[in-house]
């Protein structure tokens, strides 16, 4: 491996990189200029040289301008900016000497989107960014390279103790974001990619020998980079609170729409070898017509388009229903118009959205004598729990599937509707007791009005009420989890649309 100098302001705490044969602990404080210059000819002297420059000290100051001292600001520029200044201009002498010389530092996603509160953060990762990139011409001059790296959320202490939050409670005015901040922080510590994929990102920058300036870490920070572009900046400062609608709903704030919606999926299109061929052989899709949950809700486009478009590849037709046969309400809010594939089909089965087959007729005239479903599919979106979860219609069709086994695919809120399969049963008979699920995650669905996605709480958090039914919920973040458990295959979130 390489030769590494891991600087720290206390290594005298360290027992783990000191007992490795090409691994230098030495002393430095980016506040420190002796430190600085000390730690590189340490370095230099026990290597012989260096060759790449990671600056990655920093941390997060958040909270309300207002309510930070003229310290507490100074120490966030020195710390972020001003240290990274230093440790570079302290070993340019070194790379211009050897014409060569790679510096690496570390900026954000807050270098490019800005968040509630981080007035300061965000200020330090913007100025990292023009620093690099303005660098960047200088150290070409001599063969040397700049590159920024630009993780989301990653699984570190930043959270942490690289955490510092300031407020000012008589500050009221700004005390109902300070809530929200406290409140999500939490839950997108537990969403945050592996400390791993900064580092294979970082080691990447360091070896290709490309020209190329940025570096993005974290499927996180991919689709919000991706969508602060597709955002004007009158949009983008929209605000952060949902919406109100024509129906007295409401839609998303544009913050939510731009951490939680994508203009394009992860579709990828698969050749099955023996897709299927017979007429007769049918999906049975269950939508909901029902709209309003405190917001403007339906099925969620990506989770119902996505598995339609490979169910369509292996060869099946899919048979829309609605409880009574009015129209499919669908979350266009969440619909990614950047998709072509995804437009396709929505446009081939527009028709049947609006006016589809009635789920109560089948039930009493048709179902016991079908022969052509091979499958029930309830797609996700908050909508799936209004109208379905306690629709006795809903309870006779999932009897009737798990009867005739025929595969049932639900995916992310779309679990819900399973809860139909105890209106008449108790919970001992319930015929998912004992099963395994992939569903979205209750914690999630508890935060709902952070940052505006809806106006306030959920009425109702379905996986609980599963739990007590005796389903296991395999996964604890709204993530690609997929899972199969007997005829029952479920999805967790609108990110797992493509794996389901």
């Amino acid at each position: 491996g390489w030769n590494v100098i891991a600087t720290m302001r206390n290594p005298e705490n360290e027992k783990e990189l000191n007992q490795l044969d090409n691994v230098l602990v030495a002393q430095l404080d980016v506040l420190d200029l002796s430190s600085i210059q000390n730690a590189i000819q340490e370095g230099i002297q026990k290597f012989g040289g260096i060759d790449v420059l990671l600056n990655n000290a920093g941390y997060g100051a958040y909270g309300p301008l207002e309510a930070f001292s003229r310290e507490k600001i100074v120490r966030q520029f020195n710390t972020n900016v001003i240290g990274l200044l230093d440790v570079t201009k302290a070993i340019l002498p070194h790379f211009r000497e050897h014409k060569k010389g790679i510096i690496i530092n570390i900026s954000s996603i807050g270098g490019k989107v800005t968040f509630p509160l981080g007035t300061l953060y965000h200020g330090t990762k913007f100025a990292v960014e023009g620093i690099s990139e303005s660098l960047h011409y200088e150290v070409e001059q001599f063969g040397g390279k700049v590159k920024i790296i630009e993780p989301g959320m990653i699984a570190t202490d930043f959270a942490g103790r690289s955490f510092d939050f300031t407020n000012d409670e008589n500050l009221i005015e700004y005390q109902n974001i300070v809530g929200a901040l406290l409140n999500v922080m939490p839950v997108m510590s537990q969403n945050a990619s592996p400390s791993s994929v900064v580092a294979d990102v970082i080691f990447e920058a360091a070896t290709d020998g490309k020209n190329k300036l940025r570096y993005t870490a974290g499927e996180d920070a991919k689709q919000l980079l991706t969508n602060r572009k597709e955002y004007d900046d009158e949009t983008f400062i929209g605000g952060i609170y949902p919406t109100p609608t024509n129906d007295g709903a409401y839609s998303p704030s544009k913050l939510a729409l731009m951490m939680a919606t994508s203009s394009k999926t992860d579709y990828k299109k698969i050749n099955f070898s023996n897709p299927n061929k017979l007429p007769n052989r049918k999906i049975l899709m269950v939508c909901t017509e029902e709209r309003n949950m405190k917001m403007a809700n339906g099925n969620h486009p990506v989770e119902m388009l996505l598995p339609m478009l490979h169910l369509q590849n292996a060869g099946f037709d899919i048979d829309i229903y609605t409880p009574t046969g009015k129209s499919v309400k669908i979350e266009m809010w969440a619909f990614p118009k950047k998709d072509e594939e995804v437009k396709l089909i929505f446009e081939k089965y527009k028709s049947f959205f609006e006016s589809p087959k009635n789920l109560a007729d089948f039930v009493n005239k048709e179902m016991e004598a079908s022969k052509e479903y091979v499958a029930v599919f309830i797609p996700g979106g908050h909508g799936a729990m209004l109208g379905l979860p306690n629709n006795k219609d809903v309870e006779q069709l999932i009897l009737w599937s798990e009867k005739n086994e025929l595969m049932m695919l639900s995916i992310c809120h779309g679990p819900a509707a399973l809860l139909a399969a105890s209106i008449s049963d108790s919970s001992h008979s319930f015929i998912y007791r004992g099963y395994k699920i992939a569903a979205f995650p209750d914690k999630t669905d508890r935060l709902t009005p952070i940052f505006g996605y809806m106006p306030g709480h959920m009425p109702w958090i379905f996986g609980e009420k599963l739990q007590k039914l005796g389903v296991e919920i395999v996964n604890t973040k709204a993530d690609k989890t997929c899972f199969k458990d007997r005829n029952l295959i479920t999805g967790a979130s609108p990110k797992a649309a493509n794996n389901f």
